[in-house]
């Protein structure tokens, strides 16, 4: 059995090549439509709407926001997963933030509003910088990570190589979805806009389908995800998904103090402790 194995490898190999090229031809061939549209419309803008500004709105506020509530993210699950004021009980910490796990801007809509109106920048850039200072996923995500790496540390590891490293490729794989979800989010966007200088893109696709501008032909769709950011957001994730994803480990069940390499696994896993 174990002599026919090695004939058996090529086979394998040439089946999984050829399943590999069926799955991406079967997606490049659906995603036509929608990459011809990605990459047009933008010639059918109002004469008001410069197409930078738009760009600039969409992308810049998010990220300013996105930074902040990643960085906060990343603080608050050290705190947790790593210094564990609670002990064993530290996780429970987590329970008040539950609720708001997969909730947008809408709940904060109201009052982010009128901090907005009140302090008068409707319509400008810092306006549109989204309402949240927290990204809730990746607290749970870094408190996870920071557990998982909480015996090593303690077993004096050193604190950049057991916890400040692992955590950078973290900091990627929450903050890319994060900005990409604040910047495809027209809620807010549509609250503090005020003219075509505040506008972002889905906003503004939004109104031209509506014909509100009186536009010819279609909505510039190619504005909502311009062609080269999301091939530079495909390579970012692929690469994600490649170099660290595939090295994290998720253990479930009771945890321990130590937690032992398996034998013949790779010891630089990093371990996700749930």
């Amino acid at each position: 059995m174990a002599a026919s194995s090695p004939g058996r490898r090529p086979l394998f190999a040439a089946l999984v090549a050829v399943a590999l090229l069926v799955v991406v031809g079967v997606t490049v061939w659906a995603s036509l439509p929608w990459l011809r549209n990605s990459s047009s419309g933008t010639g059918r803008l109002p004469a008001a709407v410069e197409t930078s500004t738009v760009l600039v709105n969409t992308w810049l506020p998010p990220l300013l926001s996105t930074l902040v509530a990643v960085g906060v993210a990343a603080l608050a699950g050290f705190g947790i997963g790593a210094l564990r004021p609670l002990g064993r009980f530290s996780e429970l910490l987590l329970v008040p933030f539950a609720p708001w796990l997969f909730v947008g801007v809408g709940p904060l809509a109201i009052a982010g509003y009128e901090r907005t109106q009140e302090s008068g920048q409707l319509g400008s850039f810092l306006g549109l910088v989204p309402p949240v200072w927290l990204s809730v996923p990746a607290l749970f995500a870094f408190t996870l990570l920071f557990r998982g790496q909480h015996a090593r540390w303690r077993s004096g590891g050193g604190t950049g190589r057991t916890l400040l490293l692992p955590a950078l490729p973290m900091l990627a794989v929450t903050a890319l979805p994060t900005w990409l979800a604040h910047a495809q989010a027209p809620l807010w966007a549509m609250l503090v806009s005020r003219g075509p200088d505040s506008m972002t893109a889905p906003v503004l696709v939004q109104m031209l389908a509506d014909r509100r501008f009186g536009a010819d032909g279609g909505p510039p769709l190619g504005l909502v995800m311009p062609l080269p950011l999301l091939v530079l957001f495909v390579l970012l994730f692929a690469a994600l998904m490649v170099g660290y994803l595939e090295r994290l480990a998720i253990r479930v069940g009771r945890p321990t103090d130590v937690q032992p390499t398996p034998a013949g696994a790779d010891p630089s896993v990093r371990k996700v402790t749930a």
